[in-house]
């Protein structure tokens, strides 16, 4: 990549629910008016030869990379290479859908711009444009003018993922989970004494 692209990561399985199709449509409309952006989807699944079948027919194989399954261990090196992290969820044909995804409370706890689908689940994490943003499912719209909008703007950038960061290490850091559990434990043992 060239010292200028932003970079837009995804990391998830390449199923259906994780909405990666939507992405690509949106990358189609982005590098049109973008040049200095580039997109890393980690991941493996059966959608994976869709996905490049589509990167190919749009002719944006340069501005896509699928670096396959990655060890866990090193996925902090590309939250924190990336500068704009997203995962489009959708429901599946069968209603499936990824409604809280780790992968975004990791972007965010490593300062990154999230934009995940407007989903219940996500809605409890993410306060839109407050911490990151969320977006209506399927709209490859509102994915490419979210990006965009961060792409021309670092400033932007650097105060979503402050915000973010912040808002993990207050709400769902392990030493927050930890208090809350022992919290629940003491009002249970209250109730359970009657």
């Amino acid at each position: 990549f060239r010292k200028e692209d932003v970079v837009v990561l995804g990391v998830g399985r390449l199923v259906e629910k994780k909405g990666f199709l939507y992405l690509v449509k949106a990358v189609r409309e982005i590098v049109k008016k973008q040049k200095h952006v580039q997109f890393v989807i980690v991941g493996d699944g059966d959608q994976k030869p869709l996905l490049e079948k589509e990167v190919k027919k749009f002719k944006i194989e340069s501005y896509v990379h699928f670096p396959g399954q990655i060890g866990y261990s090193d996925l902090v090196d590309y939250y924190n290479f990336a500068d704009i992290f997203i995962l489009p969820s959708v429901r599946d044909a069968e209603g499936n859908l990824d409604d809280q995804s780790v992968a975004a409370i990791e972007a965010m706890s490593c300062g990154k711009s999230v934009i995940t689908t407007d989903f219940p689940g996500y809605r409890l994490v993410i306060d839109h444009g407050k911490d990151g943003f969320l977006v209506p499912e399927k709209n490859t719209k509102k994915i490419a003018d979210i990006i965009t909008t961060l792409v021309v703007s670092p400033s932007l950038r650097k105060k979503i993922g402050k915000a973010a960061r912040e808002k993990i290490i207050k709400k769902f850091s392990w030493k927050q989970i930890g208090k809350e559990y022992t919290e629940l434990a003491k009002i249970r043992k209250y109730i359970d004494a009657g």
